[in-house]
């Protein structure tokens, strides 16, 4: 059974498809990129994390990129290079993907399109000139 603290492995595909869950969590460091860990669980499940300081923590934190093998080998790689570069500038990554995420979903929602939509869908079909004020803002208002 691996260890968390001691075992650093060259990382691969077929390594990780080979680690099997023990009686307790068990984490495998990355050789190339420095934090990045690969967490297997009992049940067998494989999860990507970095261990890094977040915010000038004093303790280091594990957070979770991705679970293996949805997020491969590679793109974990990516993710926890842009990590560590976030972490640099004193960014917290978890949370910039969330404002990121909020930004997205905000701006997808205050469309006049969106709310037109919407309008369209809830209010129109019950009046009675419904179909000519939904061709109307179809044709004229939603285009702009």
């Amino acid at each position: 059974m691996a260890k968390a603290s001691t075992d650093r492995k060259n990382l691969t595909d077929r390594y990780l498809k080979s680690l099997k869950g023990g009686s307790k969590p068990y984490d495998v460091r990355d050789r190339e990129i420095r934090g990045l860990r690969i967490r297997v669980m009992p049940s067998g499940e494989r999860t990507f994390v970095l261990l890094a300081r977040f915010q000038h923590d004093a303790n280091p934190t594990r957070r979770a990129l991705g679970t293996y093998p949805v997020l491969g080998l590679a793109e974990a790689r990516a993710k926890a290079r842009e990590w560590r570069e976030l972490i640099g500038r004193g960014i917290d990554p978890a949370q910039e993907e969330e404002r990121e995420r909020a930004a997205e979903l905000r701006k997808q929602r205050v469309t006049f399109a969106a709310i037109a939509e919407d309008f369209i869908a809830e209010k129109l079909p019950s009046e009675s000139k419904g179909r000519e004020v939904e061709r109307d803002l179809r044709r004229v208002f939603i285009p702009i």
